[in-house]
């Protein structure tokens, strides 16, 4: 078998033995901070996407960092941005990365 075949076949493997769950980037037991209020400038062009800002949480300070939000430029027409989350699991937080749907 030719190696880039192997390495489709091995690519579609991976991909099909991950999780749905897997967007949890992290899990930690400290709740996060609530969310800061932002001011949104007007929209610097045609399809600009307001992306809000989150805390996300740093593991070598054992701590949340607030992330600002920012314009973005959609990947394609009619995507909808999903906004980054925490959520209560059972006795800690667990991170669910933003994403374009």
């Amino acid at each position: 078998m030719k190696t880039w075949m192997k390495l489709l076949l091995f690519g579609m493997l991976l991909f099909a033995a991950t999780p749905a769950f897997s967007q949890v980037r992290v899990r930690v037991r400290v709740a996060p901070p609530p969310v800061r209020r932002e001011v949104v400038v007007a929209r610097p062009y045609a399809g600009a996407v307001w992306v809000a800002g989150h805390y996300d949480w740093r593991p070598r300070r054992a701590d949340y960092v607030w992330v600002p939000g920012r314009w973005v430029k959609s990947p394609r027409a009619n995507a909808v941005w999903v906004e980054p989350r925490w959520d209560r699991d059972g006795d800690g937080y667990s991170y669910y990365k933003g994403y374009w749907r």
